[in-house]
């Protein structure tokens, strides 16, 4: 299963390339890819993108992300409005 999801994640990666970060974020949401989506606003919200922030901590707080927490949900939003 999780050479699935790395398959996965190469692949939207690989079709992204003429694309920015978020388009290819919203593409892994539009395949139902949360986890890929997830990875790929990380490392954006880490790095202060707002937009990253608020949709990482959107993610979180849903039931079907695999890294489900809404306590890490409310510290990302926190900061996207900060």
């Amino acid at each position: 299963m999780r050479k699935l999801a790395c398959l996965a994640l190469v692949f939207i990666i690989s079709a992204c390339t003429n694309l920015s970060d978020h388009e290819c974020a919203w593409k892994a949401m539009d395949e139902r890819d949360i986890r890929g989506a997830g990875d790929i606003w990380r490392p954006l919200a880490k790095a202060g993108d707002a937009e990253a922030q608020f949709r990482l901590g959107d993610s979180y707080q849903i039931r079907k992300f695999p890294d489900y927490d809404p306590a890490k949900g409310v510290f990302w939003l926190r900061k996207a409005v900060a």
